[in-house]
């Protein structure tokens, strides 16, 4: 989304720039779904897509909803936590973050009819999580190939006609983000005689870069669902969604040269806050042809989202030397404007199809896939933003970097009455091609609980754990090294709830 901004800011003012890839993160980001549903939900995988009858499994298949007989009311709390491990320049640093949420609630109305084939007409009406963004990563590491100062001071003289440098009048214009605010704090300077842009950061043999990227928000689902029961053997459901994406992030980049003749440190900042929401359908049928067997096929149409988002940044120099005397202070710091945008962004199609065995009242197993065309995301232009960039290469980037994505979701039930034992496993594929894959993108997710039933009160517990890879930089990855990020994201949930 950084990168994002700056292209349209770009864009704005006919600047060739390069995309840095971010643009194919936030698709990415805002397209893969891992549902947060209920505990028991959570506990088998996700797989519900053939069975039905969870208030979790009503957001991946509404003809879940048509499988309940009774009236339920339920509410989920978790703790969500995410790891993530950074190896950059051979050092090595971790960072831990953690929440408490409320990840699923809803009730659902089982009215009978009066049919003697059509048994029952259920409402529902649920709010579940879809994404987790609550994470800190933090790198650390010397190196002496190429600085972000430098980057910025390419960037400069690179920006002017026939890839000149830029006139100085001219950087506020051209990149108020960035480079005039490397300029303002001496970052980047200007050598008269040689007709360019240089930074002191230059002379150094190596410098030490450190970096903080924190991220706060979620996207979730609020959702009508509406169902049927035709002959205990099939199930239809209906659903309408409507999304909320809220994503709070906060960038901090140090660095520190072994030179410090006339700059002794700089940090540049970004923050950034989005905050869109959504309009989506979904549909699906469970068939149980025999007392034992279930099949469950779903289609979700794309997730519309209008976004507005708020983007600042600003650099902040501590100053020796020469510099010193020419700034009148050992301390500079500058901000750019802050940038209102506003775009829409439609999520891939996405179409799923399960199979359950019913083994008796002891045991069930369900096996679940999912496939989407990651390919297919897009933003869109919104009419009433400030904007007038069509985002034409950002989404032939996005056709020709994505696929298909393929999600497997499996889980077990045992029941020793009054307690229910249960676990899962899910594999999310790299949604990436494989000639574009310079990271492991999938994802696997392992998970268990416990449930316990009395009467009309149940209590459910689910433990999930969640692996997969991914990687930062902040600037040209070709002449600086990525950020090797190993993640893990691991959480508790517990469900309450009654049937009556």
């Amino acid at each position: 989304m950084r990168a994002l901004t700056v292209i349209l800011w770009a864009t704005l003012l006919g600047l060739p720039w390069e995309s840095l890839g971010q643009g194919l993160d936030d698709a990415l980001l805002f397209s893969r779904q891992q549902f947060h549903g209920s505990a028991r939900f959570n506990a088998m995988g996700g797989a519900f897509t053939a069975l039905g009858g969870e208030m979790g499994s009503i957001h991946v298949n509404p003809a879940g909803v048509g499988v309940f007989t009774r009236n339920e009311v339920g509410i989920t709390l978790a703790t969500g936590n995410t790891g993530i491990g950074a190896d950059y320049y051979g050092r090595n640093t971790f960072a831990n973050d953690g929440r408490l949420n409320a990840n699923n609630l809803g009730i659902v109305f089982v009215s009978e009819m009066n049919h003697p084939e059509w048994k029952s007409f259920n409402v529902g009406f649920s709010y579940t999580r879809t994404n987790d963004f609550n994470s800190t990563m933090r790198y650390e590491g010397t190196q002496g190939e190429h600085s972000f100062a430098q980057h910025l001071a390419n960037q400069a003289n690179s920006w002017g006609p026939g890839g000149t440098p830029l006139p100085i009048n001219d950087l506020p214009l051209f990149d108020p983000f960035q480079v005039y605010p490397a300029y303002q704090t001496y970052v980047i300077d200007y050598d008269n005689n040689a007709e360019e842009y240089y930074t002191a950061l230059e002379t150094s043999t190596s410098v030490n870069q450190q970096g903080e990227q924190t991220r706060r928000g979620r996207t979730s689902e609020s959702m009508l669902s509406l169902g049927a029961n035709y002959n205990d053997r099939i199930y239809f459901g209906f659903g309408l969604k409507v999304g909320t994406l809220v994503l709070f992030e906060e960038f901090r980049h140090t660095e520190t040269p072994d030179n410090l003749d006339r700059i002794t440190s700089h940090s540049y900042r970004q923050d950034l806050e989005v905050r869109g929401s959504s309009f989506s359908m979904s549909g699906g049928i469970i068939a149980r042809p025999v007392d034992f067997l279930r099949f469950g096929v779903t289609v979700q149409t794309p997730h519309w989202y209008t976004n507005n988002e708020v983007y600042t940044t600003g650099m902040t120099a501590n100053l020796a030397g020469a510099y010193v005397a020419d700034a009148g202070s050992d301390r500079r710091s500058a901000s750019s404007p802050p940038f209102d945008n506003r775009y829409n962004f439609h999520t891939p199609w996405r179409f799923g199809l399960g199979l359950a065995g019913v083994f008796g009242p002891k045991a069930l197993l369900s096996v679940d896939y999912e496939h989407m065309n990651f390919a297919t995301a897009q933003f869109v232009r919104n009419r009433r933003a400030f904007s007038s960039n069509e985002f034409i290469a950002e989404n032939q980037e996005i056709e020709t970097t994505f696929g298909g994505g393929h999600n497997i979701r499996s889980g077990f039930e045992y029941r020793l009455l009054p307690f229910s034992l249960r676990a899962g496993y899910s594999y999310f594929s790299n949604p990436v091609r494989a000639e574009f894959r310079n990271v492991n993108r999938e994802m696997h997710m392992a998970s268990a609980g416990v449930g316990w039933r009395h009467k009309k009160v149940f209590i459910d517990a689910g433990f999930w754990y969640l692996w997969t890879q991914s990687q930062f930089a902040l600037y040209d990855a070709g002449i600086n090294q990525s950020a090797a990020l190993d993640i893990t994201r691991y959480g508790v949930s517990f469900t309450f709830g009654y049937r009556y």
